[in-house]
């Protein structure tokens, strides 16, 4: 019942007046049962918050991954500066010789500068790299659980796969098709990501972003409320409208529509990743000369696989295509970076595992207005 639920909640949230008797009504739960067991999933940890999660570009705001190669004795000092900044939603440490890698997210490219030469001058560490997304392949995905017996729910097992997404030669030399990805027979609910948006699409600048969406300042406080922690109660978008001071229909429209143009990519519940099972994850980096395209699309068929890009390389480092894999384990991640090798036929690259997490939040947009 656990299972159903958390599979619900992430991919099938109801934006309706009492949406957790919907849930109920769904998984044969009474509307204060579901809301019980809810309440339960985020007090163990296993529900982060539920909400809106939104696509930072359309809302005219810049983002890029950074990461910093700072000595070993300094991590935990220079990852106490980097998480003070509200523009900071992830920072961790991984391995390798660039140690630290956080993402940043703020009004303006300009505004993206400033803060990194702040950070470079309050920690004089000059080594950085600076990875804002050329084009996304996948970003976004939804747990998968299932029953297990008399526990609420078990780790999703690694699928096997009949036939995995690679590129194989077509008639011309120069060219190259992709062959979808098929899992092995069974429930949908047996894979261990549900795909919740992907396919190639290039990274909005900054002008364009902000030419393409304007937004009323009754939807700009509709997000404000929205990018938080929905509250577990019989009519929670009822509290929401209240608070910006429209009708609940008229918020629930809003959401609806927002939805439809893509600012918000999802509404739903946001997973802690590790208590759902997944306790390891590698960053991903591929050193891909030519076929882009085709690779990062490859690279995003997998189910295992969170976040894809192609980001910026240099001489110093030379990876330009990225992808986030989670696992039970890191020889489970070690297996399907080489399914990945082998499908795509891309033998240079490099996992980075992660070794401590310093920050992992969401960012707060419009706070300033």
């Amino acid at each position: 019942m656990v299972a159903k639920i958390l599979n619900l909640i992430q991919n099938s949230f109801p934006i309706q007046e009492r949406p957790f008797a919907v849930l109920a009504d769904k998984t044969g739960l009474s509307e204060g049962e579901a809301i019980h067991r809810i309440k339960e999933l985020k007090k163990r940890g296993i529900i982060r918050r539920i909400g809106a999660i939104f696509d930072s570009r359309s809302l005219g705001y810049s983002s890029t991954l950074v990461a910093m190669r700072v000595p070993s004795p300094r991590v935990e000092e220079v990852a106490r500066l980097v998480s003070r900044y509200p523009n900071v939603t992830h920072n961790y440490e991984r391995d390798g010789e660039y140690n630290l890698w956080f993402t940043l997210i703020a009004e303006s490219e300009e505004r993206i500068r400033q803060i990194r030469g702040e950070i470079l001058g309050a920690s004089g560490i000059q080594d950085i790299l600076n990875l804002p997304a050329k084009n996304i392949f996948k970003i976004q995905v939804n747990f998968s659980f299932e029953e297990a017996g008399s526990r609420e729910f078990q780790e999703v097992r690694d699928t096997e796969w009949q036939t995995e997404g690679r590129i194989a030669s077509s008639k011309t030399k120069d060219q190259a098709v992709i062959e979808d990805s098929i899992l092995s027979p069974g429930e949908e609910t047996r894979e261990p990501f549900r795909e919740a948006k992907s396919g190639n699409r290039k990274a909005l600048d900054e002008t364009e972003a902000r030419d393409q969406f304007s937004y009323t300042q009754q939807e700009i406080n509709l997000i404000r409320w929205l990018q938080g922690d929905l509250s577990i109660e019989k009519r929670p978008f009822g509290k929401i409208a209240e608070k910006v001071g429209v009708g609940e229909e008229t918020v629930l429209d809003m959401i609806r529509k927002m939805t439809e143009r893509g600012i918000i990519r999802r509404f739903g519940a946001v997973l802690n990743h590790q208590e759902a099972g997944y306790k390891h994850n590698a960053m991903g980096v591929w050193q891909v000369a030519a076929r882009v395209q085709e690779v990062g699309a490859v690279m995003a068929s997998f189910p295992q696989v969170s976040h894809c890009y192609e980001r910026p390389s240099s001489p110093q480092w030379p990876y330009n295509l990225y992808t986030m894999i989670h696992g039970h384990s890191k020889e489970e991640c070690t297996g399907i970076a080489e399914r990945i090798s082998r499908a795509t036929g891309v033998s240079d690259y490099r996992l980075l595992f992660s070794i401590r997490e310093f920050k992992k939040t969401s960012m707060e947009y419009f706070n300033d207005q």
